[in-house]
C-alpha cells in the first residue's frame, strides 16, 4: 500500500463510537493489508445496535454525547457540521429558517439532529429524550402529512426526504420502547410514503447522473433493510439496487470522473459509490457491476487532482483549500493504480504520472511536475448542477504554494454571495466579456507533450465571442497562456487572475506575486499594470470562501483590453530575472523562443 502522511489525532475522552469513527478515518498504512470490508466501517454504512447494517449519513454527526448534552441542557441543535447552533422551540413548525439559509433548512427538515435525542435515550438512559424524539417526529408528520409530498414543498424536496427516510427508519428500533402498536403502524405508513415517493422520482430526468438520485436510492435500499418485515420491502430493495446500478453508469464520465463539474462533488460521488458497494455486500447482495473499474479511475483522478499540501483545486462547488484526506481510506490494494500509489507515497512507490493527463469527456487537463501543478477546466457537462461559470479557467500551484486559485463556492446555496460572485465568471481565472456573467459550452481541441513542452487547447463561445485558450508549460516550470478572442464587433475583455489570501502582489507590467517562499512574476502582452482588487463589497470582488457563510479577502488581478478580435499572451514564471518579451506569435522567456504560429507550439531556440 502507498505510504500516506500520518496525521496525529488527540482523541481525549471521546465515546467508543466516536473513537471508532476517527480510527477508521485515519490514513492507511502501507503495512496494513486492507480490503473493501476493512474500509466499510469508515463509510456511512454501519451495523446498528439491533443488528441491521444500514446507510446512516447523518447519524455519525449527531449520535454522540456532545450533541445529546447540547440538546438536553439548552435545546440547542446544529443541523450540519460547522452550522451555527440554534435553540429549538418547544413547539416548532419545521418551517423555521433562522439563518435564511436554504442548506440549513434542508438539513433541519431531514431530522438527522434527532439522533442526539436517540443517543440520550439509548446511551444515557434518558427515556424522556426518546419520548421527546417521538413527539417531535409526530409533530412533523402532522405539519407535513405524506399526502402533501411534492417537489414544490421544501420539506418534501428529494434530499431532505431521502435523508429523513434513512434517519427515521434507523430510529424505528430504539423508538419501539416508547411507541404503541398504533403509533408504530402510523410511522411505518409515513415511511412507506417516503419510499414510494422517492421511487417515483427514479425515472425523473432531473436526477440523471446526480448525487441526489444516488441518495434517493440509498435511502430506499436502507429502509428496505430496516423495515424488512414490511410487505413492500423486497420491492423497494429491488428497485433501489436497479437504480444504483444505473447510476454507476450515469454519474461518471471517462469511466470514473464525476459529471457534476465540481471536485468536491467528485469526492462525494466516489464516497457514495463505495457506500453503495458496502451496503450491498454487507447485506448479502451481489456486487454492483462496474464498481472496481469506476472506483480505480475515480481514485486515480482524485490523486492526480490533489495538491501537495493535501488540498484540491476549488473547482465548482468546492470549498477553497478543501482537504483531500477524506478519500485516503479508499485506496485499498485492489483499487490503487500505480499512478495513485506514486502520488500518495510521494514518489516512493508506483509509477510516476505523465506530465499531462487529459480527461476529454469530463473536460479537465492536469499538468503535474515536481514543482508545478495546473488544473485546466473546460468542462461542459449538461445540467452542471454544481458547476460554475468557469469556462477555460485554471489553477496553478508552484513550489509548494498556490499561485493562481479558484475562490471556491458556493458560500451558501441561494445566497447573494453565491449568485452575485462565487458562481459567476468574475470569480474565476477567465476572460470576462463586457462585464457579463456568461457560460458557454467549452470543448477540447488538442493536447500534446513533445520536447520540453506540454500543452492543451480548448475553446468556448460566449455572447458571440469565440475564445480559444492554450496553456503551455515549458520545462515543467514556465507557464504560457494564449487567449485568442474572435468577434465581429468591439468588446471590453477583462483577463482575471485570482491569488490566494496569503499572497502579496505588486501590480505593474511585470507583477510580482509572493506567497511564502513561492515567488512568481506575471507578464502579459498588454504591457499594463493590472487593477488590484481586495475584499470589495459592491460589487463583490476579491474573496475566497473556505466554509459555509464565510469569506476571506484575497487579491485579484484584472487586465483590460478593447477590440473585436484580440490575442493576449500571459507568462507566469518563477522569479529569477528572466526577460520575457512578446512578438506576434512568438514568446521569448530568457533564451527560449516559443513559436505559436502553428497549432502545435514549438521551441525555436533554447538554452
Amino acid at each position: 500500500m502507498p505510504e500516506l502522511n500520518s496525521r496525529g489525532l488527540g482523541l481525549g475522552r471521546l465515546s467508543f463510537t466516536v473513537v471508532s469513527v476517527l480510527l477508521a478515518l485515519m490514513p492507511i498504512s502501507s503495512t496494513q493489508a486492507r480490503t473493501l470490508l476493512d474500509v466499510c466501517p469508515a463509510t456511512s454504512v454501519r451495523k446498528m445496535e439491533a443488528g441491521e447494517t444500514l446507510w446512516v449519513p447523518e447519524r455519525i454527526s449527531f449520535y454522540r454525547a456532545e450533541e445529546a448534552e447540547r440538546f438536553t441542557q439548552d435545546r440547542e441543535i446544529v443541523v450540519f457540521r460547522n452550522a451555527p447552533a440554534w435553540n429549538l422551540p418547544g413547539h416548532p413548525t419545521f418551517d423555521e429558517n433562522p439563518f435564511n439559509n436554504r442548506t440549513w433548512k434542508l438539513f433541519y427538515n431531514s431530522l438527522g439532529w434527532l439522533h442526539a435525542l436517540i443517543f440520550a435515550g439509548e446511551r444515557m438512559d434518558d427515556q424522556s429524550m426518546l419520548l421527546e424524539a417521538k413527539r417531535l417526529i409526530f409533530s412533523f408528520m402532522d405539519h407535513y402529512p405524506a399526502n402533501g409530498a411534492s417537489l414544490n414543498v421544501s420539506q418534501w424536496l428529494d434530499h431532505p426526504t431521502a435523508y429523513r427516510l434513512a434517519n427515521l427508519s434507523q430510529m424505528l428500533s430504539p423508538l419501539s420502547a416508547v411507541l404503541n402498536e398504533e403509533e408504530t403502524a402510523t410511522l411505518a405508513d409515513y415511511l412507506e410514503a417516503h419510499a414510494e415517493y422517492l421511487i417515483s422520482l427514479f425515472p425523473n430526468p432531473a436526477f440523471y447522473g446526480h448525487n441526489h438520485g444516488f441518495m434517493d436510492a440509498m435511502a430506499v435500499y436502507s429502509a428496505s433493510i430496516a423495515m424488512a418485515s414490511h410487505p413492500k420491502a423486497n420491492d423497494w430493495r429491488s428497485a433501489a439496487r436497479e437504480r444504483l446500478s444505473e447510476l454507476f453508469g450515469e454519474m461518471f464520465v471517462d469511466v470514473g470522473v464525476s459529471r457534476e463539474e465540481s471536485l468536491g462533488y467528485h469526492y462525494y460521488a466516489a464516497r457514495l459509490m463505495f457506500e453503495a458497494e458496502c451496503l450491498s455486500i454487507l447485506n448479502g447482495d451481489a456486487q454492483i457491476p462496474s464498481f472496481e473499474e469506476r472506483a480505480k479511475t475515480a481514485l486515480e483522478f482524485a490523486a492526480l487532482a490533489s495538491l501537495p499540501d493535501g488540498t484540491m483545486p476549488a473547482i465548482g462547488d468546492t470549498r477553497y483549500a478543501q482537504e483531500t484526506r477524506s478519500a485516503d481510506k479508499f485506496y485499498i490494494d485492489e483499487l490503487t493504480t500505480p499512478i495513485s500509489r506514486y502520488i500518495l507515497s510521494d514518489g516512493k512507490e508506483g509509477s510516476r504520472p505523465p506530465e499531462l493527463t487529459t480527461y476529454r469527456e469530463a473536460g479537465y487537463s492536469i499538468f503535474r511536475d515536481d514543482d508545478l501543478h495546473i488544473f485546466f477546466d473546460f468542462s461542459a457537462t449538461p445540467g452542471h448542477t454544481h458547476g460554475h461559470n468557469d469556462d477555460l479557467s485554471f489553477t496553478l500551484y508552484r513550489d509548494g504554494k498556490p499561485v493562481i486559485v479558484d475562490p471556491g463556492g458556493p458560500f451558501a446555496y441561494g445566497s447573494r454571495e453565491q449568485k452575485e460572485y462565487f458562481n459567476t465568471a468574475h470569480a474565476h481565472n477567465v476572460i470576462v466579456i463586457d462585464g457579463a456573467d456568461t457560460k458557454g459550452k467549452a470543448e477540447f481541441i488538442s493536447d500534446g507533450t513533445e520536447d520540453r513542452l506540454s500543452w492543451v487547447v480548448a475553446r468556448t463561445v460566449l455572447d458571440g465571442v469565440t475564445h480559444e485558450r492554450t496553456i503551455i508549460t515549458v520545462d515543467g516550470s514556465d507557464v504560457v497562456i494564449r487567449d485568442r478572442l474572435s468577434s465581429n464587433v468591439e468588446h471590453e475583455y477583462r483577463l482575471i487572475f485570482h491569488l490566494p489570501p496569503t499572497a502579496n502582489a505588486v501590480p505593474r507590467p511585470e507583477t510580482s506575486v509572493t506567497n511564502g517562499d513561492a515567488k512568481s512574476i506575471v507578464f502579459t502582452s498588454l504591457d499594463q499594470a493590472p487593477q488590484l482588487l481586495l475584499g470589495q463589497t459592491s460589487p463583490l470582488r476579491g474573496w475566497v470562501t473556505a466554509k459555509t457563510l464565510s469569506k476571506t479577502e484575497a487579491p485579484t488581478l484584472i487586465y483590460s483590453a478593447y477590440g473585436a478580435s484580440k490575442t493576449i499572451y500571459s507568462v507566469i514564471a518563477p522569479e529569477g530575472g528572466k526577460v520575457v518579451s512578446f512578438n506576434d506569435d512568438q514568446v521569448q522567456i530568457g533564451e527560449t523562443i516559443l513559436d505559436l504560429s502553428e497549432p502545435e507550439p514549438k521551441i525555436m531556440t533554447g538554452s
